[in-house]
Formats: structure tokens, C-alpha cells, sequence
């Protein structure tokens, strides 16, 4: 496991390098905006090596390496398809490390047209007494000292 740890590592430090290409800005991949499947799967792999995944991350994760498997054929830049193709090896290695549990199998979103749904993002909360959904409000959270 040691191994597996220091070779995500090295593939991480140099994938935070590599520009994102420029010939994918504002390019969709099987249904996604590309730059916004970088970013989802790139943070997603970033958390399980500096945290770890929880079951809904890891099923997120395995939701985007399905986009991926969809997404890279379609590439035609050269570069482009090497940077995803990096993306989708550290993925795949992150998911390795989590095998398919009961209780993630058993709360596994199933496949849809569109990528999971992300929870909200560290430093914002829900505002008391305010129905979820697409419209609802957040409000910082701001740090105690």
C-alpha cells in the first residue's frame, strides 16, 4: 500500500503542474464541461490523499471515472488526452483503494445524464429553517478566533 501511496503522490505533484489545455477550455467530453470534470475529479483525488474518501465520494468518484471512460476516446488533442488520461490513472487508483463496500453498493447513486451531485462546498452552511434545493441561500461561515 506504501508503493501505491508514494506513486499517487509522485502522479499528483506532477499533474498539479500541467496546465489544464487550452484546447479543451469551453469543450464539453461526453456531456460534461471538461474543465469542471477536471476540477470534480481532481479535488475528489486530492481529498482521499490528504483525508481520505467517505462511501459518497468514492461513488462519486467511480460515477466520474465512468464520464471518463466515456469522455477520452473523444479527445482529439494530443496533450488534452494525455492530461485525462493522467487524471483518470490517479482516479483509478484512488477508487482501487476503496473496494465496493455493502453499505457503499447499497447507498450508490445510479447512473444518470448528468454528474453526481456535490455536496456543499467546506466553509458554507444551510441557512436554518430554509428548504433545500437548486435556489436556496448560503451563508459564509466565518471562523471563530
Amino acid at each position: 500500500m506504501a508503493h501505491a501511496d508514494d506513486e499517487l503522490a509522485r502522479l499528483w505533484g506532477a499533474f498539479r503542474k500541467a496546465p489544464f489545455p487550452d484546447a479543451l477550455r469551453r469543450t464539453r467530453l461526453a456531456g460534461e464541461d471538461a474543465a469542471l470534470l477536471d476540477f470534480e475529479i481532481a479535488g475528489l483525488v486530492w481529498v482521499d490523499i490528504h483525508k481520505g474518501l467517505d462511501g459518497e465520494r468514492v461513488a462519486a468518484l467511480r460515477e466520474y471515472l465512468a464520464v471518463l471512460d466515456e469522455a477520452l476516446p473523444l479527445i482529439q488533442d494530443e496533450y488534452g488526452a494525455s492530461y485525462f488520461t493522467e487524471l483518470r490513472t490517479m482516479a483509478a487508483m484512488v477508487a482501487e483503494r476503496h473496494p465496493l463496500g455493502v453499505e457503499e453498493s447499497a447507498s450508490r447513486p445510479t447512473r444518470r445524464s448528468g454528474p453526481p451531485v456535490r455536496p456543499p462546498r467546506p466553509g458554507r452552511v444551510r441557512r436554518p429553517g430554509r428548504a433545500a434545493g437548486p435556489d436556496e441561500r448560503w451563508r459564509v461561515r466565518t471562523p471563530v478566533r
